[in-house]
């Protein structure tokens, strides 16, 4: 059995994958933006620049993640 893990960020889901990549040696796969899929329209614009999803590979892993929506997540 193969487990992909899931990590969401605060808007630097961008800045961990590149250095994931720089660290660990991994290649992303794919990053897709909010203002870049189908949906833009009906998110805030405000939104628009945060990761709706994001994959690496390290090895033989693969991470994935995105940004939540501001206020998703909570502050120490």
């Amino acid at each position: 059995m193969q487990l992909h893990t899931y990590l969401n960020f605060d808007g630097r889901c961008e800045e961990a994958f590149n250095f994931y990549r720089q660290a660990l040696g991994g290649e992303i796969l794919f990053m897709l933006r909010n203002g870049e899929s189908p949906m833009t329209k009906d998110m805030p614009t405000d939104q628009h620049n945060r990761f709706m999803h994001a994959r690496i590979r390290i090895g033989e892993q693969v991470i994935m993640g995105s940004d939540m929506q501001d206020g998703c997540m909570e502050k120490p």
